[in-house]
């Protein structure tokens, strides 16, 4: 139900854009239908024994930065060597790829395109990886979805990690940053979200997850308070 509430939606957002249809009236009702929560790695540790068993190149350079960007794949797919700023060590997300035709389009809201920080070490690997060819690629990535998502089951089978979807990444970036507490609308803007609400939104059972740590958070605190007090008497 949930999958007939978007493509209908999408429909409609296709009439008013490109037929002149007044507004989409999907708007006027709640979706239909429940998100389904999407597996995710629960650690850091877990996905790094995932990453210890890809053999290939190309798939351990994109799999690393799904996880540590948080992009989608269709945004992976359509970046070019001229997208990453090595000096600022930030990747300029404004394209992505069809699914359906391979083409290169721009995303389909304007808040997915944007600027994301990544770790130096990582640009390095991307860096090294551009180096490696004889002339700088239109695409640095070059084979399809269904390869990424083939292997990557494949390989989290044999580190012992229940399979999980190539989208999932992008929700396990999403994990780390909560479980972090970095804040909702740093996430919002990393993930190309319109605004923290739908951050929110998605990942609101992760919140929920994390609540328990405001609590140690606040013992900690309020022991630290009682000693001062007991220290200023």
């Amino acid at each position: 139900m949930r999958q007939i509430n978007i493509q209908l939606n999408a429909v409609f957002n296709y009439a008013v854009k490109y037929y002149d249809l007044a507004k989409n009236p999907t708007k006027a009702v709640d979706t239909i239908g429940k998100r389904q929560k999407r597996q995710a790695f629960g650690s850091l540790e877990e996905f790094s024994k995932v990453i210890a068993q890809v053999d290939k190149p190309e798939l351990k350079l994109a799999y690393l930065l799904l996880f540590y960007s948080g992009m989608r794949i269709g945004e992976l797919l359509a970046l070019s060597p001229a997208d990453f700023d090595f000096t600022a060590g930030t990747i300029n997300i404004s394209k992505s790829v069809m699914m359906s035709t391979g083409k290169v389009t721009t995303p389909k809201t304007p808040y997915s395109v944007r600027v994301v920080s990544m770790p130096p070490a990582l640009m390095k690997e991307v860096q090294d990886y551009i180096n490696h060819f004889m002339e700088p690629p239109e695409r640095i990535f070059t084979y399809s979805q269904k390869v990424y998502r083939d292997y990557l089951k494949r390989y989290a089978i044999k580190a012992g990690v229940p399979p999980i979807h190539v989208h999932d990444l992008r929700h396990s970036h999403a994990s780390y940053l909560i479980h972090n507490n970095v804040p909702v609308t740093t996430i919002s803007r990393r993930l190309g979200h319109a605004n923290a609400s739908v951050t929110l939104s998605v990942y609101s059972h992760m919140y929920e997850e994390s609540a328990g740590d405001v609590a140690v958070m606040l013992e900690k605190a309020f022991i630290c308070g009682q000693n001062v007090v007991t220290e200023g008497k």
